[in-house]
Parts: structure tokens; C-alpha cells; sequence
């Protein structure tokens, strides 16, 4: 295990305090601060893999899935408390799902799929998204009514719905040319 995969596995951690914070009013800075952190290891493992030349299959499968369940968690956190819509959360976790299981067939013909730069970018753009909406909460949990900041949240996080979904899209496309060649390699997510 590699200090870089060791960096993802802190970020699985992470999310468990994270959620678990989520759950009671007035704890939203501490899971904002634990959030930010574990979005900062995404970049930091990923960025030390490639520098040190310790890119793994493991660290390739690992990190997709932890992210999904950073992200996908706080998602769902924040639509039990009614600050985004469930269809929304819904429609991401479709294209989480779909994509993952699209990897885990190309996996089962031997093909590691690496995300691509749309699925960098649709990370990116979820975790800012979701700091913003926390950091827009007031201490009772609530988005704070007419703020800069929360307008500017909801502004982000309907940029990442729309980015996520025309990630899955560029996905989907991809995966059918895989599907009809099965030597094919398959384009990144």
C-alpha cells in the first residue's frame, strides 16, 4: 500500500464524520471543514501517484469510488434536509451508478478506465458545489434567505447537475463503442 492510496483510504474516513455530522443541526462548519479536507486528499493523492510514479490499479479503483461516496453522501445529506431536490440527487446518482457499472464490465474484459478530464471536472465542480452549499447554512441548517453566497451555491450546483450529466453522456457515447468491439480500449469518464 502506497502513501498515495493510503491518502484515499483517509478520505473514506473522512466521510464517515462527515456524514455522521450532517445528521444534527449545528454541526455544519466542523463537517464543512472535514469536507474541504477530504476533497483537498482527491487532488493530493492524485497528484502524488502521477509524480511519483505510483499510479496503481488499486489507487485507479479506489479513488472513483471513494469520491462517489464523499460526494453522493453529502448529496444525499443535504436533500434530506430539503436544501437540494431529490430528482436532482437522483439523476447524479444514476450517472454514478451507470458509469460504475460500465467500469466494472470493462474491468471484467481487463481494461482499467481512468477518469477523464469530464469526470475530473464534474468532481471538481460537485465538491465545490457542496462546500458552498455548507458553507451557505446558518446554525440552524438552513440556507441563509436572499445571501450572495447562498445564490451563488445553488448557481454552482446546477452547473454540477448539468456537468454530470453531460459527463455521463460523453460516457454512455463512449461505452457504446465498447460494447460493439470488445478489444476496443474504452475512452475515460
Amino acid at each position: 500500500m502506497n502513501l498515495p492510496n493510503l491518502i484515499t483510504l483517509s478520505r473514506l474516513a473522512l466521510a464517515i464524520p462527515f456524514l455522521l455530522l450532517l445528521e444534527w443541526n449545528g454541526y455544519e462548519r466542523i463537517a464543512l471543514v472535514i469536507f474541504v479536507i477530504a476533497s483537498l486528499t482527491d487532488w493530493v493523492d492524485g497528484y502524488l501517484a502521477r509524480k511519483w510514479n505510483q499510479v496503481t490499479p488499486l489507487g485507479q479503483l479506489l479513488d472513483p469510488l471513494v469520491d462517489k461516496l464523499l460526494v453522493t453522501g453529502a448529496l444525499v445529506a443535504l436533500c434530506a434536509r430539503g436544501i437540494i431536490p431529490a430528482w436532482s440527487v437522483t439523476l447524479i446518482l444514476f450517472r454514478e451508478f451507470l458509469v460504475t457499472g460500465l467500469r466494472a464490465l470493462e474491468a471484467s474484459r481487463g481494461v482499467i478506465v481512468q477518469a477523464g478530464w469530464w469526470g475530473k471536472w464534474k468532481a471538481a465542480i460537485q465538491m465545490i458545489a457542496i462546500i458552498l452549499l455548507l458553507a451557505a447554512l446558518d446554525s440552524t441548517g438552513l440556507p441563509v434567505e436572499g445571501a450572495t453566497l447562498a445564490k451563488v451555491a445553488t448557481i454552482s450546483y446546477w452547473f454540477a447537475v448539468g456537468l454530470t450529466v453531460a459527463s455521463g453522456i460523453q460516457y454512455g457515447l463512449a461505452a457504446k463503442h465498447a460494447f460493439s468491439n470488445a478489444t476496443r480500449p474504452s475512452t475515460p469518464a
